[in-house]
């Protein structure tokens, strides 16, 4: 079967063989594969357990957004009704100034208008005194054109008041 004759084994790639086996061994201790492989095992089972941390993470996560998502159209309800207080508000409170803006002006325009009913009022009572004046003016010339003794007795009158003062 194999011959072991140191001819046949100088002949045959067996020592090149051995040599290669010897080398390979040298490599792998010198590269301390075992080590290497239990290295990156750890390093896969770290990566594996971190995953997991961050699956469970990433749930967590999923279940708090699905809970806001839940409450939003209750934050939403809430959102809205506070716009409506706020806008029923600020309506009254438009409707009170506005009310306070009429009454403010419903009391000018009184005093305005009593205003100028009393300037009309004086400005007819003026015409009326100048109108009357100037008919008792009209009415004395009158009189005294018809009774001429009338005019001297007024002219002496007159000049008897004048008499009377002193200076």
């Amino acid at each position: 079967m194999f011959d072991f004759s140191y001819a046949n084994i100088l002949h045959s790639n067996l020592i090149n063989f051995v040599i290669m086996i010897v080398i390979i061994a040298l490599i792998l201790r010198k590269i301390n594969v075992k080590d290497n492989i239990d290295n990156q095992h750890k390093k896969i089972k770290d990566s594996i357990n971190k995953s997991q941390e961050e699956v469970k993470s990433a749930l967590k996560n999923y279940e708090n957004a699905k809970e806001k998502l839940d409450n939003v159209h209750i934050e939403t309800e809430k959102i809205v009704e506070n716009a409506k207080n706020v806008l029923e508000n600020l309506e009254q409170k438009h409707k009170n100034e506005l009310e306070d803006i009429k009454a403010y002006f419903e009391k000018n325009l009184t005093k305005e208008i009593e205003r100028e009913k009393q300037n009309t009022l004086n400005d007819i009572t003026l015409s009326v005194a100048k109108a009357s004046a100037a008919l008792s003016y009209d009415n004395i010339k009158q009189t005294l054109e018809q009774n001429p003794n009338l005019h001297q007795k007024y002219i002496d009158e007159c000049i008897n008041s004048i008499d009377g003062l002193t200076l």
